[in-house]
């Protein structure tokens, strides 16, 4: 089974022969600029969601699936109504992103799909993939709510990231605050997207509740 065969495939690029002809195939970039591979500048064979790659054994359903960067891709193995997570889904701990927004929605669309099995792209293989799914959307969303209830307790006041830190990671050690910085901006830029939080420039960026 692909199990097997399990770290031969990555969910970002997908290589294979054709011919005498070495392809590698991806999905495009986010806006799109044409990209080539090493000093002999070959180029990329474009894959879109949806699309099937058909091998022995496998047929595998390319899933866009932005977040971690904006041209990530998953791998939906239909033989086995598993996914390739690549670096969306791990198989210990959270994934790193740079786009909360895209991020989340992207585990919806996994989530959505019901699948048995996850191999992920670091870490061991997760056999209840719904419940790993749900928990890291719930991870994020208590976060989140966490972030909102504190602007929401200051109406009327604007607060920096690093005051916002000292209150929703208050259980956080201070070396590690910093850090935690970086995943606070990404749920704030997240908010914003959304309409329920807002920013100021003057005389720096602090944020408050829209909502």
């Amino acid at each position: 089974p692909m199990a097997a065969k399990y770290g031969m495939l990555n969910a970002k690029y997908y290589s294979f022969f054709k011919a005498s002809e070495y392809c590698i195939s991806k999905l495009p970039r986010n806006p799109y600029h044409e990209e080539v591979i090493g000093e002999k500048k070959q180029k990329y064979s474009y894959l879109k969601d949806g699309d099937f790659v058909k091998t022995e054994g496998a047929t595998l359903r390319v899933l866009h699936t932005p977040g971690h960067t904006d041209d990530h891709m998953a791998l939906h193995l239909i033989e086995e109504n598993a996914i390739f997570s690549g670096d969306c889904i791990l198989g210990e701990g959270t994934a790193v992103f740079e786009d909360l927004y895209d991020y989340m929605k992207s585990l919806e669309k996994l989530l959505s799909m019901k699948t048995d099995l996850i191999y992920p792209g670091h870490g061991p293989v997760v056999k209840e993939a719904q419940v790993k799914i749900q928990e890291y959307i719930s991870h994020r969303n208590a976060r989140e709510k966490q972030i909102l209830n504190t602007l929401q307790e200051n109406t009327g006041k604007s607060l920096t990231t690093e005051e916002l830190v000292k209150i929703v990671y208050k259980d956080t050690p201070e070396h590690l605050h910093k850090a935690a910085e970086i995943n606070l901006t990404h749920h704030l830029k997240k908010l914003e997207k959304e309409g329920k939080v807002l920013y100021e420039n003057s005389p720096n960026l602090r944020w408050k509740s829209s909502l």
